[in-house]
């Protein structure tokens, strides 16, 4: 009794607090209720009695706004920090208290947090994580402690009162957080069931209309949920009631039955047009909110919202409609990435209405005829002022692209709209008839204005994008080409626009390969030999000097190399070999045209092709064509050599040991054969080895270690390099010195891919060889300037 009546005392004096401080009051409030909490936790004091109290009436029922909220947060309080020992009895009666006391908006902060104590600890509330979980299908989670009491028609009483109490609005931000809280709570396990139960059942709520009185139809669950977002300004408020809106949309399309679903296609347009005044969207945090929301977090929110219904495509793209005039990139670029989400999500929804029922084909073709309009516009747009923005991922027509591949994929095998729509497109036809015409014809390509070069371009990727998308698709637009114009004579009338569509299309073959059955496809797939040859033929020809022509050589090798990465069945070995000795040819030529760079990507050709078919005897084949280069010709052709077997060692671990074995092995055939003791092409090798590859090599090696494989021996590297090191050391230190530290830098690499007794047996022979005579000074010297290259010596302490 003196616990009790102590506490008696405390409450009566929460009543009188009115000069008070509001932190002080809040402090002893908090005091008073951790005491209240403790005596019931102690099973000296239950809920109904503390209720029950006379000082606790008086605080709830007073005519004070300042009494009642405290009654009421004290409350609040007590049932947060008693929730797992509350009976059900108890809960009901503090709920049902709740419940009614949300029509007191003087008191309503108090009673939204009793509310949300009773829903019982949550973790991660807000959005589902957007769009970076959308192909998982998460709705995100929520962990509910294991005290909660709520039973479903608790739930369903709470989410009632809610709806039909209060308009959140018209409150204080606060107010409204803790609204949308509830809101987030309520949809998510263990609750949702009960808040699908009530929309099942009829109307949710039914606010007061102009007049003040009752709207008879009631709102529905959307309808109440569109109310609550509509003029919500917050970042905080919004990334819940975006997540909260995904999270019903799912609900009743995924678990509501028809009717609910049926209720998600009537409010479409309402929610749209709530939507719509957050695109684009204006971000501006409180400096209190600055850490919890990004603009990125809100705007995948918003998007994860717009992606939770197919309903929503005739009203995207009616947004898209209005907003795509704005100047700025920005708002275009996000636009696009909304489309393309939308367009990945529900391709199979759109296309499985589109199949099954007639009314919705003629609806579904004209939406798709107003997205292709709004897609191509910025297709087509000067790529000089396609964006604004600095960030590289905000280009505008590619991002256009990304759509229209989806849209294109959007009817699928059942349609070939979206082809049709494309070569009845004019600058497609222009793109086609450009590259018919060649120098002969009226755009003679050197007077033709560049910018009308990259719009044929641009015109001819939209083409390559559409083929992408299936493999009917893929087969009509190569039968509809053929008619307009001969790919393999346009390589040699018009290059630019050529290679630039045959590198394209080979690239959207990549994803097709697996089926072949279709008949176009099997013709692509015959002139597949002649397209490759025709293309290594247009190399050497290909001037590096000019920007247009650089480009056009790299797509020229870039389509090459797609054509190699295809599978067996698409292109023969035989193919394969020609034109991957053709490209390693193409770099090794003197005085060709080849760069610096198209050797870097001829060799990843080799190692790309390797990977792919597994043809150990072409790589051998480049290897040994590599090193005959390095070894006949002039220093050009053996850096380029020597870069190249770099580049494949360095892409394919497999063939390190091996490429490293041949350069050494090379290093020791060559030795002496230059103007000094140690060649050139030596001294080029060595450098090589010790810099570059054989650093790789033991990277490599680790690597594979750690998860279990393991690459090929290196005992006979380390036998050419002992080899190579008796010859420098016997040619003295003078000018060999450089050469000397590379010999013991790829032993010292070499010798820890050892066992550890080869390891031992090296070192030692190693150490021998450098501590006979005078050079043993070599080692003072090699060992102070650079430690690593005298780790072969140390092995053997």
């Amino acid at each position: 009794m003196g616990a009790e009546s102590g506490l008696a005392e405390r409450l009566l004096a929460l009543g009188d607090a009115r000069d008070e401080d509001e932190v002080d009051r809040e402090q002893r409030r908090l005091e008073v209720a951790k005491d209240a909490s403790d005596l019931v936790l102690q099973g000296r004091l239950s809920l109904l009695h503390l209720v029950a109290m006379k000082q606790t009436k008086h605080l709830l029922t007073s005519d004070s706004k300042l009494a009642r909220t405290e009654g009421t947060l004290l409350l609040a309080e007590v049932v947060k920090g008693t929730l797992t020992v509350l009976t059900k009895h108890e809960v009901d009666h503090v709920l049902a208290f709740f419940c009614e006391r949300l029509k007191d908006w003087h008191t309503l902060r108090a009673t939204l947090s009793g509310c949300r104590a009773l829903l019982g600890n949550t973790e991660g509330t807000g959005g589902s994580g957007g769009i970076k979980k959308m192909a998982a299908g998460s709705a995100g989670t929520l962990s509910v402690s294991e005290g909660t009491r709520l039973t479903r028609e608790n739930a369903k009483l709470l989410a009632r009162s809610l709806f039909e109490h209060v308009d959140v609005q018209s409150h204080s931000q606060p107010n409204r957080q803790l609204c949308f809280e509830i809101v987030d709570a309520l949809l998510r396990e263990p609750y949702d069931e009960a808040v699908l139960e009530l929309a099942a059942a009829g109307p949710v709520a039914s606010p007061p209309d102009s007049s003040g009185s009752r709207d008879e139809a009631g709102e529905d669950l959307l309808e109440v949920l569109v109310r609550f977002l509509d003029g919500e300004k917050d970042p905080r408020c919004l990334l819940l009631a975006f997540g909260s809106i995904e999270r019903a949309v799912g609900l009743l399309r995924g678990k509501g039955g028809r009717e609910l679903d049926l209720a998600v296609v009537r409010n479409a347009a309402a929610l749209a047009d709530v939507l719509s005044c957050y695109f684009p969207l204006s971000f501006s945090p409180p400096k209190d909110a600055a850490k919890t929301v990004t603009r990125e977090d809100l705007l995948e929110a918003l998007f994860s919202c717009y992606c939770s219904t197919p309903s929503l495509f005739p009203h995207l793209i009616q947004l898209l409609e209005d907003r795509f005039p704005s100047p700025k990139s920005e708002t275009k670029v996000e636009g696009l990435r909304l489309l393309g989400y939308f367009l990945e999500k529900f391709a199979g929804d759109l296309r499985a209405d589109y199949e099954e029922h007639d009314e919705k084909k003629q609806e579904l073709e004209a939406l798709v005829d107003q997205a292709w309009d709004l897609l191509r516009a910025q297709i087509s747009q000067r790529q000089d002022t396609a964006s604004t923005v600095a960030d590289a991922s905000c280009d505008v027509a590619s991002r256009a692209l990304e759509a229209l591949g989806k849209l294109a994929d959007l009817l699928g095998p059942c349609s070939l709209k979206v082809v049709d729509l494309a070569f009845e497109d004019a600058e497609v036809v222009a793109a086609l008839a450009a590259c018919a015409s060649g120098p002969s014809g009226s755009e003679d390509p050197p007077h033709r204005p560049k910018s009308k070069t990259m719009a044929h371009c641009r015109a001819l990727e939209v083409l390559s994008t559409v083929a992408g998308s299936s493999v009917l698709a893929f087969a009509e637009v190569l039968r509809r080409t053929r008619e307009a114009v001969d790919v393999l004579q346009g390589l040699d009338r018009e290059p630019i626009l050529a290679v630039h569509f045959v590198f394209k299309m080979t690239l959207a073959l990549g994803g097709l390969e697996r089926d072949a059955s279709t008949e176009g496809m099997e013709e692509f797939r015959v002139e597949l030999p002649d397209l490759c040859r025709a293309l290594l033929r247009l190399l050497p020809r290909v001037g590096m000097d000019a920007e247009d022509d650089f480009r056009t050589a790299s797509e020229c090798l870039g389509a090459l190399e797609n054509c190699c990465a295809l599978r067996g069945d698409w292109i023969g070995k035989e193919v394969v070999e020609e034109v991957v000795m053709g490209l390693v040819e193409f770099s090794l030529s003197p005085g060709g045209a080849a760069t610096e760079d198209h050797g870097v990507r001829v060799a990843l050709v080799v190692s790309r092709v390797h990977r792919v078919h597994r043809d150990a005897d072409l790589v051998d084949r480049v290897i040994r064509r590599t090193l005959e280069a390095l070894a006949a010709g002039g220093e050009w052709e053996g850096d380029r050599a020597l870069l190249m077997l770099a580049v494949i060692a360095e892409e394919r671990c497999e063939l390190s040991t091996d490429i490293a074995f041949k350069l050494t092995h090379r290093a020791v055939l060559d030795w002496g054969h230059g103007s000094g003791p140690c060649s050139r092409v030596t001294s080029s090798i060595l450098t090589k080895i010790g810099t570059n590859i054989m650093p790789h090599l033991y990277k490599c090696t680790c690597d594979h270690r750690e998860s279990g494989g393991t690459l090929k021996p290196v005992s006979k590297i380390v036998q050419n390099l002992i080899r190579l090191l008796e010859r420098a050391l016997a040619a003295g230190h003078g000018e060999e010195e450089g050469v000397l530290r590379n010999i013991l830098c790829s032993l010292s690499y070499t010798t820890m891919l050892c066992t550890e007794e080869m390891r031992a047996e090296y070192a030692a022979e190693a150490v021998g060889l450098l501590a006979s005579g005078e050079e043993a000074l070599v080692v003072g010297e090699i060992s102070t300037s650079r430690p690593a290259a005298a780790a072969a010596a140390a092995a053997a302490a």
